[in-house]
């Protein structure tokens, strides 16, 4: 048979609409790719194109979309109020019954992630949980979010929590649905398109409908340079970078930040003469 120059190439099947809802969708299925344009799909919609669970979402947020300012950090009340929330109007639900989400110091941050880390999320799989006498059959997701952030002001402060809330829920639908992969850095580009999109839609500046109004920025820039720094992750073309809403520039300098900052950590010190007792240029007699 002659060789007809056919390659079969195999194209993921596009979660539909119907499919992307709670109860329909399987853990551990989907590629990363299939999971952001669901995202996007989602988050894109407007007006009656709207689902019943994201108009539910923005009519709670309308409604009782209020943080207490009075109430400290470790306001899990209404940092469970506004995940519940953005599970609705970002996710269609999908994140129901599979997250945790807790409140911890700076110091456990240290410890499970790097020092000064805003949120974490971690999948804690079936038969892994650290107190053996509590088993689940389903995967949790702990999303933990910092509560020793740096900023005085209360409002500063919330702000940044739902932006930290809404990047770690992003993480957990992609830990929660996707084929578990060890090649994928933190941040893979289908990651970044659908914060990308989120960000798009809550933005407020020379937009008529924004979702939510929140402007969420996920801190993106920042995360890729870290994915690069820490992880060894090769920085994507320049074309690759733009679809997703992405500076080369702004990435460079970040990493030229880390870079910088590593090297006064861990490059050899560096002594003043005058701070010695010995001058280098003094000659010893035996």
């Amino acid at each position: 048979m002659a060789n007809s120059g056919y390659v079969h190439v195999y194209v993921p099947q596009k979660i539909t609409p119907d499919e992307f809802q709670i109860g329909m969708m399987l853990p551990f299925t989907y590629t990363n790719e299939q999971i952001a344009a669901a995202v996007i799909d989602h988050v894109m919609r407007r007006g009656e194109d709207q689902t019943p669970k994201q108009k539910q979402g923005i009519k709670r947020f309308k409604d009782n979309g209020s943080w207490n300012l009075g109430a400290g950090r470790d306001n899990l009340t209404d940092l469970k109020k506004f995940f519940d929330i953005f599970n609705d109007v970002f996710f269609n639900g999908l994140l129901t019954g599979f997250c945790r989400l807790e409140f911890k110091s700076d110091y456990w941050m240290t410890r499970h992630a790097t020092a000064g880390t805003d949120g974490f999320c971690e999948m804690i799989y079936p038969g892994y949980q650290s107190d053996r006498r509590i088993r689940n059959k389903d995967p949790v997701v702990l999303i933990a979010l910092n509560s020793s952030i740096d900023e005085p002001r209360p409002a500063n402060y919330m702000t940044r929590c739902l932006d930290n809330l809404a990047h770690e829920m992003l993480h957990a639908i992609f830990l929660i649905y996707a084929r578990p992969s060890k090649s994928d850095p933190g941040h893979p580009l289908a990651w970044h398109a659908a914060a990308y999109a989120i960000k798009q839609r809550t933005k407020t500046r020379n937009v008529a409908d924004p979702l939510l109004g929140l402007d969420l920025h996920f801190k993106r820039h920042l995360c890729m340079a870290s994915d690069v720094q820490d992880e060894g992750a090769n920085i994507p073309s320049a074309s690759e970078l733009r679809r997703v809403g992405l500076n080369i520039k702004i990435i460079l300098a970040h990493l030229y930040n880390f870079r910088s900052w590593r090297s006064v950590e861990t490059g050899p010190k560096k002594y003043f003469k005058r701070n010695t007792c010995i001058r280098s240029h003094w000659t010893f007699d035996s």
